[in-house]
């Protein structure tokens, strides 16, 4: 499926500048339009510099599965279509697309056969252009982030997948019909890898063995440790992934933004503390947050220098420095700024203090109970690519029955919780079923090789029916030609 799923022009966030000059407070603006608290308020663009219709927004969601408002931050004038035409422009920018008309554009608050449960991103837009391919991305356009692209030929095939490989379409109250029928399916094959191997160990091949029969026990030599392998760690995975067995991880509760404590500093007074404390660095976004003691804080995001249009502060200042040089001072500078909401005072070490706060509300322990705090910047076998944000801090408790955590402090979220028992699994599946030993030469030659095994197990199955087959034909023939 990965290599027929179309490969976004870019995975980062996009760097849109915010000109917030003369923008009032996001709590004038709430209660202006009548809202009293929020779950969600940032301030964004609805698309780059060059597009003559994007504009800079106070986004503002009150409730989890509600919409996302805009608002003109100088005058308060609310933009109805202003969170399609951040998707829109969202969307253009991943796919890399600029002229195709776009087919439709749909707000998502929940998983669909398209977008199934494995993305953790919610709510999201889903936009489909109009072209052969059916290019479609899902965006999240409150963090600006991907949450995934296909066209029509990944669609297809993910169809397949969910409803054979998964059988998503079963109702979710039958999930133990999924977890029965597929534990029968795999079970069949690994009892069949189990009887075979030993059938090979035990029995010598006879010499007068009929050419299926043959072809059948030479390919049996190369499939059935194959066999054993998907089929072992296939219903390992179900068994391991299924609600059936494994508990829901906690939740904790959206963090709420009264319209009153929002009336302190307004987006120009932001903007100003940006350009006193990173001058180098144009802000490409706002929003709110809690910090560890429940007070209010802002988060500033910060382009680096060469990313920011018209910002080229850095080169001026590195006049003739080698690239490295320029490199490693880009490198060192903040990709954001937190800023109290109360006093506009300047924070350190806030992201770390909310992924505290938030790793402890959501396990019910103490900070005491931290062994430790890391932040990881790319995937790793813990915290899988699926999971899509970046960066994030890894938490970690003293109790061993408490999963690891990873929060993403940018957006004040839980985005993964990993117990001992997922790691495990997680390993065990990568290394047996999707044959992580073999990264080493490249995914296409990987998969390459899995789908030959895959290919050389069924071709062993049908030799082996062949076989069965002929041996119940000569068994009637027999029996009709016996007195």
């Amino acid at each position: 499926m990965v290599w027929l799923s179309p490969r976004p022009a870019s995975f980062s966030t996009p760097v849109w500048p915010l000109e917030l000059g003369g923008a009032q407070a996001p709590g004038a603006i709430m209660e202006g339009a009548g809202i009293s608290s929020a779950v969600e308020v940032r301030a964004v663009r609805t698309g780059p510099e060059a597009a003559k219709t994007a504009n800079d927004y106070y986004l503002i969601r009150e409730g989890a599965d509600g919409p996302r408002r805009y608002f003109n931050p100088q005058t308060g004038a609310e933009q109805p279509d202003g969170d399609r035409m951040r998707a829109e422009a969202l969307a253009r920018y991943y796919s890399g697309d600029q002229s195709s008309p776009i087919k439709s554009a749909d707000y998502l608050t929940q998983h669909t056969a398209d977008y199934p449960a494995n993305n953790p991103l919610l709510p999201v837009w889903r936009v489909v252009f109009d072209r052969s391919d059916r290019i479609t991305v899902y965006v999240d356009t409150g963090s600006g982030r991907l949450a995934t692209i296909g066209n029509r030929k990944r669609d297809a095939i993910l169809t397949v997948f969910t409803n054979v490989h998964t059988m998503s379409f079963l109702p979710a109250g039958a999930e133990w019909a999924r977890v029965m029928l597929i534990g029968l399916l795999i079970g069949s094959l690994f009892a069949a890898a189990v009887l075979g191997l030993g059938l090979l160990i035990l029995l010598r091949a006879r010499r007068k063995a009929t050419m299926d029969r043959k072809w059948h026990r030479i390919l049996a030599h190369a499939a059935v440790i194959p066999a054993l392998m998907f089929s072992s760690s296939g219903l390992y995975h179900l068994l391991h992934a299924s609600t059936l067995l494994s508990a829901a991880p906690s939740v904790v509760p959206q963090t709420r933004f009264s319209a009153s404590e929002l009336l302190g500093l307004k987006g120009d007074d932001m903007a100003a503390m940006a350009q006193t404390h990173a001058a180098t660095q144009a802000v490409t976004g706002l929003s709110a947050a809690r910090s560890e003691a429940g007070d209010l804080v802002w988060r500033v995001a910060l382009a680096a220098p060469q990313q920011s249009a018209g910002h080229s502060a850095l080169a001026h200042a590195h006049h003739g420095a080698m690239p490295d040089q320029v490199m490693s001072a880009a490198k060192a500078l903040p990709t954001a700024l937190w800023i109290k909401g109360d006093s506009g005072a300047l924070m350190e070490n806030a992201a770390q203090d909310i992924a505290r706060a938030l790793a402890t509300k959501a396990t019910g322990l103490g900070e005491n109970r931290i062994v430790s705090m890391d932040q990881v910047h790319g995937f790793t076998p813990e915290y899988g690519f699926l999971n899509k944000r970046l960066p994030v801090w890894r938490v970690a408790f003293d109790d061993p029955e408490t999963p690891l955590l990873f929060v993403d402090a940018a957006d004040a979220v839980v985005a993964a919780t990993v117990s001992k028992a997922d790691v495990r699994e997680g390993k065990f599946f990568n290394t047996i079923h999707k044959w992580s030993f073999l990264d080493w030469m490249g995914q296409k030659p990987r998969d390459v090789v899995i789908m030959s095994f895959v290919a050389l197990i069924v071709l062993t199955s049908l030799f082996g029916w062949v076989t069965q087959i002929r041996r119940i034909r000569q068994s009637g023939t027999q029996r009709k030609k016996s007195p």
